[in-house]
């Protein structure tokens, strides 16, 4: 993609979706951390530095032209 933000959607099988979507929040986050649930059922799967990692923001495009498209708020952007 040149401009833009691919979306990947790694978890689509519906089930466990309308899982996720009926699970209680204090559950998803039972330890103070963002996707709790996800990392819990994942730690033996993945490295530690992966469990363990701070979410990141996405960062814009350093394309000048859609910067400033964005800063201006257009509904294009």
């Amino acid at each position: 993609m040149a401009l833009g933000l691919e979306v990947q959607v790694p978890f689509c099988d519906h089930r466990l979706v309308e899982y996720v979507f009926g699970t209680p929040w204090a559950h998803k986050t039972f330890d103070g951390r963002e996707k709790s649930l996800l990392r819990a059922a994942t730690a033996d799967l993945l490295p530690l530095s992966v469990v363990q990692r701070v979410k990141r923001r996405i960062r814009l495009s350093r394309v000048p032209s859609m910067t400033e498209c964005c800063a201006r708020g257009s509904p294009r952007c």
